[in-house]
């Protein structure tokens, strides 16, 4: 899986200044709201939506109805909040005009084997976070070590140590080895 290191962008911060809705967004709005149910049971917790859309042309991106369509159900049902879906499957079908549709349900999210096969895990409870921080705190206390016994002649020890730790977040990481190495004396590392 290929990795950018950089927070994402969110729809929110895309625009500059007030948005207005167009007609035809109110009119979706409206048809969705009719078109719904009164009444949605939703798991608790943490949620997984699966979403297929039936669009009339293969141009249509697969991506852009997944905000306006949440915001339509956020605002049917009130219990409903966007930011508790954690995993979203979509599937874009192209059928006939006249023939669109809009599919969707939600289930327990519950990170399993092909999620953690991809590298994602889930890092909201207290107990994991405060795993990860002693274990990120081990490598540094360990990378410190190495580093103050070989320096830079000997690299492939404190490459398995940065190995290693990379599965964590990058400026954390190197926050923490930097602060490792000055409760040792060394002030200044290069290519860190």
């Amino acid at each position: 899986m290929l990795v950018v290191e950089i927070k994402p962008l969110t729809v929110n911060q895309v625009w500059a200044g007030k948005r207005f809705k167009t007609p035809a967004y109110k009119q979706y709005e409206y048809e969705v709201q009719r078109l719904l149910p009164d009444h949605l049971e939703l798991p608790d917790g943490k949620l997984h939506l699966r979403l297929i859309w039936g669009v009339s042309t293969d141009l249509s991106d697969w991506d852009n109805p997944i905000k306006p369509f949440q915001d339509v159900l956020q605002k049917k049902y009130k219990f409903f909040n966007d930011s508790k879906v954690r995993y979203g499957e979509v599937i874009k079908t192209v059928v006939k005009k006249g023939h669109e549709f809009i599919r969707f349900e939600f289930h327990p999210y519950e990170p399993s084997g092909e999620l953690y096969e991809m590298g994602l895990r889930d890092f909201d409870t207290e107990e994991h976070e405060k795993k990860v921080l002693e274990e990120i705190n081990q490598l540094a206390e360990e990378f410190a070590d190495l580093y103050e016994k070989v320096g830079l002649k000997m690299k492939d020890p404190v490459l398995d140590i940065m190995r290693r730790a990379l599965k964590y977040e990058k400026r954390v990481v190197i926050k923490l080895f930097r602060e490792a190495l000055k409760k040792r004396g060394i002030k200044s590392v290069e290519n860190l």
